[in-house]
């Protein structure tokens, strides 16, 4: 589609004929009195007072745009390390920084006990024992429809067990339960436990012994160079093809990424496998990590990835694709005129086996792309602008991940995503953003579907049924079939949702979150409905990237990127939620405190106040949790998982004394250079600390 600038009447360029101006003001001469003397109540002459009175004005218009204009600058703010953060917030007279410290987050194999039989004799002398991790206990699909994939050894991955996951059942003692969120809400199997070994060992843990103190010795016989992860998805896909819709050759004049193409079949089923035709068609989701050039590829980053498209996308038989999207930050690199610079480019900034899963971008294409709102086009204020892009391109895939290259999840990824997808299925419309607009904490509100619902409905009497009304916005969504106190919590269960984030969709109005008043191109300007989720990362519908593309390019609207897509769908009546992943504290919370500090808004809601934890100043308290954009818990906890000493804890000598350190499924980040190894297109190398 060709976008055409089209040019209206001179009134709404902001032009005016002159023959409609009113006519200048006649002056007229002083008269004589105007120097007349000062009255018992004047202090100065009329003119001097006049002219003070200006000056005092212009002044304080001056300071008074200042501050309002002065924008905050993220690059103005020194990075802090672990300890930094922590030691800062202790200066603060926070309310939550005398309660108790625990050691749950992180156990020891010597912590947990084996299981035995009723009347086993001598059972608690025995060695626990891990068992091959089964990732399809969620699987919200028929498990026999998949056909195998081959993994990265040549062995059928949902067969092998050098490519599986090994974990420990049951809890070590003293472990705690999460504060935010919790495993019966989501649906996580929170029954398990993971150390390195189980965890990583299908991934290449054992090349980095050096770094991992890990006993076993390097298999010589395998190489990961020669692994192609974007070939074995392709042919996963192939595969399986059957299962999925059938799907259209992209139009040939379809504007590419780069000149560097990427194998995409024609139609899927055109094979011998097509015959099928009784399978109900399931729903596909590409995971695009994004990633930029210069990055670091630290050990335990790339092993992340090789767990992320293992696991979601092999596991699940194509159901699940995971991408690598390189931003070329040097945009005089010829990334649309021949393959050579784009391929040259991925070969000095991308592994080997990540090659062919990778795509190339930069921000001149999306200026290009958005010429209009070319200003906001850069992926610190908008990096879901590639992601639209990218689904233009990809019309195989239904929903999308925009996820961030230092997420790690300890977990079986496959069980993660259905997780996700399953949850944000069966929530029913009513109710659905009063309870996505506040910390869950079961402590606190009890079973998420029973006490929370009920609570929620008795605390908030301001319910969100259907679009919200906003000026210059047309509604694309599906209307409410009912009234609202008509709804027995139906209407929307078994419908998929549009936007699932992993923190509240906190109302930013009241808030001193630093991008409340980041939007753009609405008449209603700050006082626009809007929501937002901190860490730009979730996943979306390809309706809600239509209506965003719509947006930017035809209505040149525009807003922070944490609160784009959930404020679309606030607009638009589209089912939009919160998933309550577990997130844990370092310390105990008491239960009233907990809700009384994370809820802290009208009706108990996360946000719509100035002492929401959203706020700029009153983020601290996230840094001792294990998710958010500067928490400080993520990464030491992932280190003692990798047998790592971080915080004076993990490592050779605490694993002597404790076992090898165990932890629960969690979703963590950031975690940037847990691990001291890194690639370099010169071949892998140490560093200290990943850098």
């Amino acid at each position: 589609m060709t976008r055409r600038m089209t040019v209206g009447s001179r009134s709404e360029l902001g032009l005016i004929n002159s023959s409609d101006l009113d006519p200048p003001p006649v002056w007229s001469p002083p008269k004589p009195e105007f120097w007349k003397t000062p009255s018992r109540w004047q202090y100065t002459a009329p003119r001097l007072r006049s002219v003070a009175k200006v000056v005092l004005t212009v002044v304080f218009i001056t300071f008074a745009f200042k501050i309002l204009t002065e924008e905050y600058q993220p690059s103005a703010i020194k990075t802090l390390t672990d300890e930094e953060k922590i030691e800062a917030a202790k200066k603060q007279d926070w309310l939550w920084k005398e309660f108790p410290l625990h050691n749950g987050l992180t156990r020891g194999l010597h912590d947990l006990k084996p299981e035995c039989l009723p009347g086993e004799a001598n059972c608690e002398l025995k060695e626990p024992k891990m068992v091959k991790y089964d990732p399809y206990k969620g699987y919200a699909d028929s498990v026999s429809d998949i056909v195998p994939c081959t993994g990265p050894r040549g062995l059928p991955i949902n067969e092998s067990d050098e490519d599986s996951l090994w974990a420990y059942p049951g809890l070590p003692r003293g472990s705690v339960e999460p504060l935010l969120g919790s495993y019966e809400a989501s649906g996580l199997d929170g029954s398990v436990v993971f150390d390195r070994i189980g965890r990583y060992s299908a991934y290449g843990l054992n090349d980095f012994e050096d770094a991992l103190d890990v006993a076993d010795t390097k298999d010589q016989e395998f190489s990961w160079e020669e692994v192609s992860w974007g070939d074995l998805q392709e042919r996963c896909t192939e595969a399986n093809a059957r299962r999925f819709k059938p799907l259209q050759e992209r139009p040939q004049n379809i504007i590419q990424y780069s000149n560097l193409h990427h194998k995409h079949k024609g139609e899927h089923g055109n094979g011998p496998n097509s015959q099928t035709q009784s399978l109900a068609k399931v729903k596909r989701t590409a995971i695009l990590i994004r990633v930029w050039t210069g990055a670091d590829w630290t050990a335990d980053a790339v092993m992340n990835i090789r767990a992320l498209v293992a696991e979601a996308a092999l596991a699940s038989g194509g159901k699940y694709q995971v991408f690598i999207l390189l931003h070329v930050k040097d945009e005089g690199v010829a990334l649309f005129t021949g393959e050579d610079e784009p391929t040259k480019t991925i070969v000095e900034n991308v592994p080997p086996e990540f090659r062919s899963m990778t795509e190339v971008w930069n921000h001149a294409q999306l200026r290009g792309l958005y010429s209009n709102i070319a200003e906001h086009a850069f992926v610190g204020r908008s990096p879901w602008m590639i992601i639209q892009w990218f689904a233009r391109n990809h019309p195989e895939f239904d929903f999308f991940y925009q996820w961030e290259y230092d997420v790690r999840y300890t977990g079986h990824y496959l069980d993660f995503f259905e997780s996700v997808s399953n949850f944000g299925k069966k929530q029913p419309r009513k109710g659905i953003w009063e309870r996505a607009d506040r910390a869950y904490i079961p402590i606190y509100h009890g079973g998420y579907d029973t006490d929370y619902r009920a609570h929620v409905r008795k605390a908030d009497p301001h319910r969100i049924w259907g679009p919200i009304p906003v000026d210059g916005v047309r509604p694309r969504g599906v209307r409410p079939p009912v009234v609202e106190r008509e709804d027995n919590y139906e209407w929307g269960i078994g419908e998929d949702a549009d936007w699932i984030g992993f923190l509240p969709s906190f109302n930013v109005t009241g808030t001193k979150w630093f991008f409340k008043d980041y939007v753009w191109g609405y008449s209603q300007g700050v006082s626009t409905p809007r929501r937002a989720t901190l860490i730009a990362q979730g996943r979306v519908s390809r309706r809600v990237l239509d209506i965003m593309n719509y947006e930017n390019a035809e209505n040149n609207h525009h807003m922070d990127a944490e609160m784009f897509p959930q404020t679309m769908c606030l607009h638009h009546g589209l089912k939009s939620t919160t998933f309550p992943h577990p997130i844990y504290s370092d310390r105990i919370w008491p239960p009233e405190v907990a809700n009384s500090v994370f809820n802290p808004g009208p009706y108990g809601q996360a946000g719509g106040v100035e002492t929401s934890t959203f706020s700029k100043w009153n983020e601290w308290v996230w840094t001792n949790m294990t998710w958010y954009y500067n928490s400080g818990q993520s990464k030491p906890l992932f280190q003692h998982m990798l047998g790592i000493t971080a915080m004076d804890k993990g490592g050779a000598e605490w694993e002597a004394a404790n076992g090898a350190a165990l932890v629960r499924p969690m979703l963590l980040h950031p975690v940037k250079g847990a691990k001291a190894m890194k690639w370099t297109k010169e071949g892998w190398r140490s560093t200290k600390s990943g850098k």
